[in-house]
Order: structure tokens, then C-alpha cells, then sequence
């Protein structure tokens, strides 16, 4: 996946392609059309050796949270550690106290992230700090983290976690295919098995010993509906997978294009707070495993604004459920509350309908979370598909419709040299009771 201009775009279809269509639910997947037989796993042959199951013991929070007013950078244009300086500088000057920084790069589909100008590359994937648990690309971590310290900010790392696999064997993940109607391998690390879990929790370990503050986990911490039916999760689930009992009334459109079902079934919303549940288990062991290197190390974890707006629909789509993810120990719960993408996926063509979901996300979020500080609403401030600048006015506008801006933490994505700096000053500054 590049990160470009376009990358959201591709973001936002994935995330498109996460479910399937139901009436009067928004559109969240377009499932090919189906040819052959379901299949289960108990169908394949599984693996001679036992799959031991990782230990249940939720970390507590770290101590001393407070708000986080911040900027989350996918891409420094920097080739100079002077440049990078001044980048950090820019960031700071908007008032956040904050900065959260790409720590991976991937390559899916053979399409890599783009590289930090300011390094030489050693590979086309990997990680940008050192570690033997993966490919590492350079250490770009070290010079970041120094020029956000010279501007006086935190420094939060942006890391992968389904995404982390490199070399030979990136398809460890299994899938249902509803072209072949069975279950076949996808892209992704297998957060089923407790030593894929390790040598992810080594990888966590390695980036904790670098003198940051916290990290966040990527969005990928999820598992769409088709996904993880594999014989390591059939085994920890207790019966068989089988996907024809997890919806009702699959159907081609009118078209023969898209594959419709009328609703997911009790069976399959059983399995999908079993993966929720796997993935609190997954995210409790990687920070367990971090603080064990840096015990005030805070964690974050970006919730698709689904899981609060429609929460079965969250649940269902991307296996991401509020309590859940709170028993894994986060500090924080970052909030994807993109208005333009929340428009353009919702249908609307008026800001204020986009609005009015964001109050009423942060309405419900405040309460689920518990202490608003926890709570980090994510602000849009690039178009994603046009990669354009949000424009001042409209950022305001859709500011002003967060419910209790004086006591949430606030995200702006993504740092880019022409983002309406101005106007994110004064929304900080507004969040934080300072006169603009």
C-alpha cells in the first residue's frame, strides 16, 4: 500500500469492501458473485501441533493520562535532518504537544509505502526502527524522535500490527471467498496463533525501547467479516467455522454484480465477539509486552466510527467492540471521525448532516470510554481522494460540532505542507480555554 495522496482512497475502499450490503445500512462491501460450495476448515487438514492460548491477564492503563492535542504524520517531505527539524517545528507552532509518526512500511499487492526522503532504504518493506523480528528499512525512528524532543513535543509512534508480515509468507490470514464459496488464504499475520502473537509482541518490544511516549496501534487491528476462518481461530473458537450458517438469505443484485445477504445470523454475531475478544486478547499481550521495556508507555487504538454510531455494525464489520477493546489496557481510543469520508459513505451532501454524526459519535463515545481525556477524536484535514486541503471554514465548522472540545483529546490527519495550520491553532487553542 502507497502512502500517497491516493492511499486513503484505497483506505476507504477497503473499508468499503469490509461487509456486506444490508437494507438500510450504508454500503460497506460490494462481495463478488458466489460459484462453488461453502467449505469449512474442518475440511483442511489442520496442523499436528496444539496451539496454546495466550494469557488472559488484562494490563492496567497506564498512570498519569492526561489530553492529547496532536498531529498524526504519514509522510515528512524532509531530506535533511535540518528539514525535519523544521517540519517538527511547524507541528509544534500549531500548538499540539503531540506528534505521531509512521514507524512501518508496508508493501501489499506489490504496491510500498512511500519512503522518509531523509533515509536511505535497505529494503521495500518493513520497519523504520531496529529490530531482529523484522525487515528493518532504516532507523528513521532515532532522528524523529530528536527533532520532536528540540520542538518541545511528545512522540507517539504509528505502528502495524495485521499487517506485519514481511518476506515469504504474508498470506497467513484466512478468508471466505464468495466467487469460490471457501476459505482461502488472505493477506495478513494470523492473530489466531499465539507464536505469531510473540513475535509480534518482540517486534513491540523492540520499538519500546526507544525513548517514546506511546503508541498507536494502525487500523488495521481488525478483522473483517469474511476473515480469520482459519483452523488456528476454529480451534480456539470451540466448534466448526462454517460460513453458510452466517447469513441469512445471500442473493445476487439485479445485476449479477454485488452479493447481498438480508442479515448476518445468530451464529455469526457469536463469532464475530469472539474475534472482538481475540483481538483485546492480541492487543493486551503487545502492551503487557511493551511496558514490561517501558512501563509508562501509553497505547492508543483507532476505532472505525462505526463502533460507535451503529455498534453492531462495528462489530460485524471489523470485529471492533468499545468494552472490548478497553479490557486490552489502551489508554486511548482514537476516534476515525472523518467528515468528508463519513459524507461520502453516508451519501450526504450537506456538512452539517456530517456534523450532527460527529456530535452524536462523541455523544456516545464520552460515556463508553469514561474519562473524556480518553476519548481522541480524529479531524480530517486532506480530502482523500483528491488529496486537496481541507479549507479553514470548513474545518472550523465541522469542529464546532464536537461535543465537549474542552475536554477530549483532538487528532488532526494528516501533517501535509499545505494543511490549514492556521485554523488548527485555533482550534487547539479553543479546545484548550486559550483566546484566539
Amino acid at each position: 500500500m502507497r502512502i500517497t495522496n491516493q492511499r486513503f482512497a484505497v483506505i476507504c475502499a477497503a473499508a468499503a469492501a469490509a461487509a456486506l450490503l444490508f437494507p438500510g445500512c450504508p454500503p460497506k462491501t460490494a462481495v463478488p458473485p458466489a460459484s462453488r460450495d461453502f467449505v469449512s476448515t474442518r475440511d483442511l487438514a489442520p496442523p499436528k501441533d496444539e496451539i496454546p492460548k495466550i494469557d488472559n491477564v488484562i494490563p492496567k492503563p497506564a498512570l498519569g493520562r492526561t489530553r492529547i492535542m496532536g498531529i498524526q504524520v504519514l509522510l515528512f517531505t524532509s531530506k535533511t535532518q535540518a528539514g525535519l527539524d523544521d517540519e517538527m517545528k511547524r507541528i509544534a507552532a500549531t500548538g499540539a504537544d503531540t506528534v505521531i509518526v509512521r514507524v512501518f512500511n508496508n508493501k501489499i499487492d506489490n504496491k510500498a509505502d512511500r519512503f522518509y526522503p531523509f533515509i536511505t532504504p535497505r529494503t521495500d518493506a518493513g520497519v523504520y526502527f531496529n529490530t531482529d523480528h523484522a525487515p528493518v528499512v532504516s532507523d528513521a525512528l532515532s532522528p524523529m524522535i530528536d527533532a520532536a524532543r528540540k520542538n518541545g513535543l511528545k512522540f507517539w509512534a504509528w505502528m502495524t500490527t495485521r499487517y506485519a508480515v514481511w518476506g515469504d509468507d504474508p498470506r497467513q490470514l484466512r478468508a471466505y471467498d464468495f466467487t469460490r464459496k471457501m476459505i482461502v488464504p488472505a493477506f495478513g499475520r494470523d492473530l489466531f496463533d499465539d507464536r505469531k502473537v510473540a513475535d509480534l509482541v518482540g517486534l513491540y518490544q523492540d520499538l519500546a525501547a526507544y525513548d517514546i511516549d506511546g503508541i498507536l496501534f494502525q487500523d488495521d487491528l481488525i478483522l473483517k467479516h469474511n476473515e480469520g476462518m482459519g483452523e488456528t481461530a476454529e480451534r480456539l473458537f470451540g466448534s466448526p467455522i462454517r460460513p453458510e450458517t452466517f447469513y441469512n438469505n445471500p442473493h445476487l443484485s439485479p445485476d449479477g454484480s454485488k452479493y447481498y445477504a438480508e442479515s448476518y445470523t445468530d451464529r455469526f454475531r457469536e463469532w464475530s465477539r469472539f474475534k472482538a475478544a481475540r483481538l483485546s486478547a492480541v492487543a493486551g499481550e503487545i502492551i503487557k509486552g511493551s511496558r514490561a521495556v517501558r512501563p509508562d508507555l501509553k497505547f492508543a487504538v483507532n476505532l472505525y466510527y462505526e463502533a460507535l454510531s451503529r455498534p453492531e455494525n462495528g462489530l460485524a464489520w471489523f470485529s471492533q467492540d468499545v468494552d472490548e477493546i478497553l479490557k486490552s489496557g489502551v489508554d486511548y481510543v482514537f476516534i476515525m471521525a472523518y467528515h468528508r469520508q463519513m459524507m461520502k459513505e453516508k451519501g450526504f451532501t450537506d456538512l452539517g448532516a456530517a456534523g450532527k454524526l460527529l456530535t452524536e459519535i462523541t455523544s456516545r463515545a464520552i460515556p463508553a470510554i469514561g474519562d473524556p481525556a480518553r476519548v481522541g477524536i480524529k479531524l480530517q484535514v486532506m480530502d482523500w481522494d483528491t488529496g486537496r486541503p481541507v479549507g479553514p471554514e470548513e474545518l472550523r465548522v465541522t469542529a464546532s460540532y464536537l461535543k465537549q472540545i474542552d475536554s477530549v483529546s483532538l487528532v488532526f490527519v494528516p501533517y501535509v505542507a499545505d494543511a490549514p495550520f492556521t485554523e488548527m491553532r485555533g482550534i487547539f487553542r479553543t479546545a484548550m480555554g486559550k483566546e484566539n
